[in-house]
């Protein structure tokens, strides 16, 4: 279960960290950089499929490694 734990806390992290710079890349496009918002849109939308992808892959990976965990003790 502590690999789980660790794929799903490392991964919310990641996921977030990307999050958070999607945001704040079109935040601050929009308040400081309005001569290169378009280049700043680019930044924006990589982190956000960045985000998202890391979002799935922890769910799936972290739901993995439960079930690998729970399985055999159900079996027994």
């Amino acid at each position: 279960m502590k690999k789980a734990k660790f794929i799903f806390v490392a991964g919310g992290i990641t996921s977030g960290i990307f999050g958070m710079i999607s945001g704040l890349s079109w935040g601050f496009g929009l308040l400081l950089f309005r001569n290169i918002y378009s280049s700043l849109l680019v930044v924006q939308e990589v982190f956000q499929i960045l985000f998202v992808a890391t979002a799935v892959a922890t769910v799936l990976v972290g739901v993995g490694f439960t079930l690998d965990e729970i399985l055999p003790v159900v079996k027994k």
